[in-house]
């Protein structure tokens, strides 16, 4: 069983999910796979001044790049048509996937700096957290600790409609525990699982409670996505629809 201190369901349902095969990154073939495609970074290190640099997968062209430290010439390989990571490249930082969350994108290179790509005239973020200052387009960031964007990137995506929406607590990033139906809701609380929903789903209305599934099911057309605080034990989620 694989550790991921931020994915707390199983693997197999992560987004790019593949049993069994080659990794792209290190040749080794095994089981567990997830596959680099848009929005994912390989990571590099210069063979000149060691600076790590990301490099998108969709650009791994048998070409070189330039080391955006020292401008050296760093050789890069072909991925192949379907490339994809093992679970171990991913844990040793040779991968980075994209995370869309509450404050914004982060990207392996703005993990590195401690900072998300933030939102358009965010006023406010959790307990710990600071701002940047708006940008010329009036985008704010969220000033984070780098380990915990780093392992934020280097952690499996769910899969959802509309897209991820990583949540926060106590300055840092929520594990996800899955998509949650009827039955989650009713064994957290089984005197009143409707008011536990519209407590822990952030935006919703006591309507959707009809829409929750009884029980997971594949192509639901809703998702009701839920993560947990290591910290302070508080449960959030959110929810889309196709």
């Amino acid at each position: 069983m694989h550790e991921f201190p931020l994915f707390g369901a199983s693997i197999a349902t992560a987004s790019g999910y593949i049993p069994a095969g080659t990794c792209s990154l290190c040749g080794r073939s095994g089981s567990d796979r997830l596959r680099l495609g848009t929005g994912t970074d390989v990571i590099h290190t210069c063979g000149g001044c060691k600076r790590e640099f990301a490099v998108p997968a969709n650009k791994h062209e048998g070409v070189s790049v330039k080391c955006p430290g020292c401008a050296a010439a760093a050789p890069i390989r072909p991925l192949g048509d379907r490339p994809a990571t093992c679970v171990p490249c991913l844990r040793n930082g040779r991968a980075a996937f994209t995370k869309d969350t509450e404050y914004g994108m982060v990207r392996w290179e703005g993990a590195i700096h401690g900072v998300t790509h933030g939102a358009p005239g965010l006023r406010a973020a959790g307990p710990g957290l600071a701002l940047t200052d708006p940008n010329g387009e009036g985008w704010v960031g969220v000033m984070i600790p780098t380990t915990v964007l780093l392992e934020l990137v280097r952690t499996p995506t769910y899969v959802t409609w509309q897209g991820d929406q990583w949540l926060f607590c106590c300055a840092a990033a929520m594990v996800y525990i899955g998509e949650w139906s009827q039955a989650e809701f009713i064994s957290r609380a089984p005197s009143d699982p409707q008011a536990c929903f519209l407590e822990v789903v952030e935006g919703a209305e006591p309507w959707m409670w009809g829409r929750v599934p009884k029980q997971i099911q594949p192509n639901s057309e809703w998702g009701f996505y839920i993560f947990t605080c290591y910290t302070c034990g508080r449960v959030r989620g959110h929810f889309d629809m196709t």
